[in-house]
């Protein structure tokens, strides 16, 4: 548990861990941000690319609206919004993804959820956030799913419940949790992946990633298997390649 924790706060971009004392993490997002992206769009307004920028890293695994961010952080428009962040992706600070749903519509209208490029990013440029494992581990979470699948979703389900990532092509739920010794957060894991069954029929493989938990529950008909985060990691290459 200490590697993993250690990992999610320091992330995994070689330099910054070889040269700890330097901030090159730090350095790597403002050279991005204003050399690659702000230079090279002619962004002249660079104060509102800097503010979304610093909100999305501060914010990772989140759920993000286009309007909301116009609004919120006064940029104008949601197109310019939508711009900004296709230049941050495109430059590989950020990610998206969309909501699982047959239509695709549906799909470009909901809520997007954003994760940045690295965990020890968001402790080097965000506000306040080291403490905050769970987002950390989603974030986590989500690099090394994006690795092996290309069809990596977030799932609401008809009730409005989310289960975190759903993989459609091999049919796997995922959720993460920190720990589960808080019956509430248990119940509420769970229930979400309950309801994705139901509604999808099919049968699916439904996890729950935490820090150091490792179990399997049976709720429902649903069987869950819990899993250490290390444990997890080791595994999804392994399912890639079946």
């Amino acid at each position: 548990m200490k590697h993993s924790r250690e990992y999610l706060v320091n992330g995994g971009i070689p330099d910054a861990l070889k040269y700890p004392k330097l901030d090159i993490l730090k350095t790597l997002y403002n050279d991005v941000l204003y050399r690659d992206i702000a230079a090279r769009y002619g962004i002249e307004n660079v104060r509102s690319l800097q503010e979304l920028a610093f909100y999305l890293v501060s914010n990772p695994a989140s759920e993000i609206s286009y309007n909301k961010l116009k609004t919120n952080l006064k940029l104008g428009s949601a197109n310019t919004v939508k711009k900004y962040i296709s230049y941050l992706e495109d430059a590989w600070l950020f990610f998206t993804i969309n909501k699982y749903a047959y239509s695709v519509k549906e799909q470009q209208i909901a809520a997007k959820k954003v994760f940045s490029v690295d965990t020890g990013m968001l402790n080097s440029v965000g506000f306040s956030f080291s403490k905050n494992i769970g987002n950390l581990m989603e974030n986590l979470v989500f690099l090394h799913l994006r690795r092996q699948y290309q069809d990596v979703y977030y799932y609401k389900t008809k009730q409005n419940h989310e289960v975190d990532f759903f993989v459609p092509s091999q049919q796997l739920a995922i959720q993460v949790s920190q720990d589960l010794s808080d019956e509430e957060t248990m119940l509420r894991e769970l229930r979400s992946l309950v309801e994705l069954s139901e509604e999808k029929k099919e049968q699916h493989r439904f996890q729950i990633v935490t820090l150091a938990d490792k179990e399997t529950i049976t709720t429902e008909g649903t069987i869950v298997d819990v899993m250490p985060l290390y444990e997890w990691l080791l595994s999804v290459r392994q399912y890639s390649e079946i």
